[in-house]
């Protein structure tokens, strides 16, 4: 693979060294819009847990222990900015060069894929923000782009790569929990002998499966609570409140734990009218202190005499209980629970929020104290160019998103009906089963365990793009030279 690789590389160094000068004089030039990192409530929760060398938090802990490494080397958030943008760059040539050269999509297509992978401005302002989005869709890219090699030209080491890249992606965001069942698929569909494959396969589960006990006896270490995420409950929870929108809930047979949630629910519809609730991007359910789980948080801490020192062992508590409440309510109600959340979030997922970038700093002209002490700012002050300038810049790439999806679905219909011959190259046919058991799973996963936001689905949006767009254009390429004879 390495030494095809290279000559990859060489062969199309042009567009290496495009790539390379180019990212670099964009992010300087980025900079001096944007000179100081972009924060949101999210970061200071990673910052927190850095500075404490934590092993467990309310999220995953991987990016707080890059955040503490990287500091052994540099305090600049200038620095730390440019690592992550490079690693989105880098990943993203990465999946360019693998699919111009295992598909030849032709020269016009080939450069419409290089600026729409390697020099749209969503790189930057991700590269930009303290939290895990950078390094969760670098690595994915690299995790998916692998893949590709693997089913074309599979080697030996493919699966401690696989299991190394895994390892790291589950730490920085749980989204990552159906990766390995895609790498089960690419490793099957591999032209290896058969205990290869399988056992390609089964590393990729078994990595899930340890990581996973490895968290939760990390939790049960610190919290006393034997779980493997506790936001995963209060999320499942969240979700499920969308029911009461057009149910009224019969509590009759809840546990009393499950009934005293229920009974904070129905004490804020009281107050609260159905219509007046936010989107579901808001997360209103989720985080604002007015809102029946966090009334239930502070009610348990002031029933216990908690402290405010222990409330994320008392989050932590809420985990199982919040997840068994959620749980109930989606089974008694799963045609309310469909048509409240699991619609309008499969809605969302065509044209997904912007949510944090809208606006730069989430509109403050200042940050907290964890970030000025972390990165040694002078002052709490920071300036910028424009807050909200983001937001017109940004704010087509949902539209592409949506299309890029539409043109996934126009393409599986158009090989169902017309097009299967087209497939029967091996790699076309195997890539293709690839790229669309990722797209199923990712509509599943994204629809049903957490509002749609964009930061979310950009990496999926390159993967759709780069190996979509490059199957596409070599298939249509074919058939119009099938015509012509």
């Amino acid at each position: 693979m390495y030494t095809e690789l290279r000559e990859v590389i060489v062969r199309h160094k042009r567009y290496v060294i495009i790539a390379l000068a180019g990212a670099t004089i964009l992010f300087v030039l980025f900079k001096l819009f944007y000179p100081f990192a972009d924060y949101s409530n999210d970061s200071y929760t990673y910052i927190g847990a850095a500075a404490m060398n934590d092993n467990v938090s309310i999220r995953p802990i991987g990016y707080s222990k890059f955040l503490r490494a990287f500091s052994a080397w540099s305090t600049s958030d200038i620095a730390l900015t440019a690592f992550q943008y490079s690693l989105v760059t880098l990943a993203a040539l990465y999946l360019f060069l693998t699919v111009i050269h295992f598909f030849r999509p032709g020269k016009v297509v080939s450069i419409v894929l290089f600026v729409l992978l390697l020099f749209n401005p969503v790189s930057l302002y991700i590269g930009n923000y303290i939290g895990s989005d950078a390094l969760f869709a670098g690595l994915s890219l690299l995790w998916f782009t692998h893949l590709i090699w693997i089913i074309n030209k599979p080697q030996p080491y493919d699966i401690l790569i696989q299991a190394l890249l895994l390892l790291l992606i589950l730490t920085l965001r749980y989204n990552a929990l159906y990766y390995p069942f895609i790498t089960a698929v690419a490793f099957v569909l591999s032209r290896k002998k058969w205990w290869w494959r399988l056992s390609g396969a089964f590393t990729g589960i078994l990595v899930i499966v340890l990581f996973i006990s490895f968290v939760r006896e990390q939790n049960y270490k610190t919290y006393g609570t034997r779980l493997f995420s506790a936001f995963g409950g209060w999320q499942l929870a969240t979700n499920a409140l969308y029911v009461y929108q057009d149910v009224k809930v019969d509590s009759k047979d809840f546990s009393q734990k499950d009934k005293a949630i229920d009974d904070a629910m129905k004490g804020f519809l009281k107050v609260n009218k159905m219509k007046e609730f936010p989107p579901l991007t808001s997360s209103f359910f989720l985080w604002d202190d007015k809102a029946p789980l966090k009334q239930y948080w502070f009610s348990y801490m002031r029933k216990y005499h908690t402290s405010k020192e222990d409330s994320i062992k008392v989050w932590n508590t809420m985990g199982p209980l919040f997840a068994s409440y959620g749980k109930h309510i989606i089974t008694d109600y799963p045609f309310s629970f469909a048509k409240n959340y699991l619609l309008p979030n499969a809605w969302a997922y065509c044209y997904p929020e912007l949510e944090i970038f809208l606006q730069y700093n989430i509109g403050m002209d200042s940050v907290k104290m964890p970030a000025v002490d972390w990165f040694r700012y002078s002052t709490g002050k920071i300036h910028f160019f424009s807050r909200r300038g983001q937001t017109r810049l940004l704010h087509p790439f949902p539209v592409i998103f949506g299309v890029v999806n539409l043109g996934l679905i126009v393409l599986a219909i158009w090989i169902a009906l017309k097009g299967r011959r087209y497939l029967r190259k091996r790699n076309y046919l195997l890539s293709f089963c690839l790229l669309y058991f990722f797209w199923i799973a990712n509509i599943g996963f994204s629809v049903f365990a957490a509002p749609i936001v964009f930061r979310y689905q950009f990496f999926p949006m390159l993967i759709f793009i780069g190996l979509g767009g490059a199957i596409t254009a070599d298939l249509i390429r074919r058939k119009n030279i099938e015509y012509e004879k």
